[in-house]
């Protein structure tokens, strides 16, 4: 429902986009990974399927190696593996080249990623790809705090729940999960990639769109997404609202995320700022304005918030029920 808008988050923390790219990019592809899973009980594990003999897996159970040795000699050795980046993508000849293309795979932009998705159309990336892709195993540690460090406070999809960051033993920690627009079950060539990762709440997330395809709206990521010019809530009788638009892909959105079953709880709230408004009439914020010598633009976004004027909406939770429903109270 909210557009990320990352340049944003990134100049408030002091850093640019190329800058945070380069830092998430080389954070997964400088990390060394154990070649050999030692279990507790049974034979060792051939971790990321290179074919290794008896021997070799214990040979190699201490060894380490980055993505790009590992992806290339998976590359090299599997003729599946090899034939899909080669139509999707572009051959590759050494490790140097492996390491480049699995960056320009993390990095593609929202766009290169729509595209790439609709020319792989419904063909599942093969299952070792999975394993080079990954975002479960080591991964997380090197991803999760990029986004923590950002600030997500609500989540993107319902803009409800809470996503805020707290800290811990001196360590900031985060309430959210980061949401593959495109699953990784289906594409997991980009499970990595850093404009494929959506923060959610867990509701949204693993409740409502768990391994579902949604992906016929744009990715919040994307320049393109208009979802808040697109859907707008209107007030109903009752103290109800309802979110609704013309577009037929928000209103797949809508539906898919059950939006309005779920703000259907949001009565009291909804009440709360109807009768509010009610109180402080056009009038009265005019003579509270001249009382206290603020603006009388301050005074409705410290009485109803400043999400009304379309800012910081992706920040607080119902901003943007707040500011549809501010706009038709004639509050802006």
């Amino acid at each position: 429902m909210i557009k990320i808008e990352l340049d944003k988050k990134l100049r408030k923390i002091g850093l640019n986009r190329n800058n945070f790219e380069a830092d998430y990019a080389n954070s997964l592809l400088d990390f060394e990974h154990k070649i050999v899973t030692v279990p507790r009980r049974g034979p060792l594990v051939d971790r990321f399927g290179l074919g290794l003999t008896a021997a070799e897996l214990n040979a190699r159970r201490n060894q380490k190696a980055k993505l790009e040795i590992i992806f290339f000699q998976i590359y090299s050795n599997t003729p599946q593996v090899q034939g899909y980046i080669d139509h999707f993508f572009h051959p590759i000849r050494n490790a140097v080249e492996a390491r480049a293309l699995l960056k320009e795979i993390i990095l593609l932009t929202p766009d290169q990623l729509k595209n790439k998705v609709h020319l792989i159309g419904g063909q599942q990336s093969p299952r070792l790809i999975g394993k080079v892709f990954d975002y479960s195993r080591d991964n997380d540690p090197r991803i999760r705090p990029k986004f923590t460090k950002l600030g997500f406070k609500v989540c993107i999809y319902c803009n409800r729940n809470y996503t805020s960051n707290f800290s811990a033993r001196g360590k900031k920690r985060a309430t959210f999960t980061l949401d593959h627009f495109y699953q990784k079950g289906q594409y997991s060539i980009f499970s990595l990639s850093l404009y494929n990762l959506i923060p959610a709440c867990a509701v949204c997330n693993t409740n409502i769109k768990n391994t579902r395809d949604v992906e016929h709206y744009e990715n919040p990521h994307s320049n393109h997404y208009n979802f808040h010019d697109k859907a707008k809530f209107r007030l109903l009788p009752n103290y109800q609202a309802k979110l609704i638009t013309s577009d037929h892909r928000c209103f797949g959105y809508i539906r898919d995320f059950y939006i309005n079953e779920v703000y259907d709880t949001h009565h009291n709230e909804i009440k709360e700022f109807v009768r509010k408004r009610e109180v402080f009439t056009d009038d009265m914020i005019r003579k509270i304005s001249k009382l206290t010598g603020h603006p009388e633009s301050r005074v409705k976004s410290q009485l109803f918030g400043e999400s009304i004027y379309n800012r910081n909406i992706g920040d607080e939770s119902l901003g943007k029920l707040k500011a549809d429903l501010g706009k038709e109270l004639g509050l802006t």
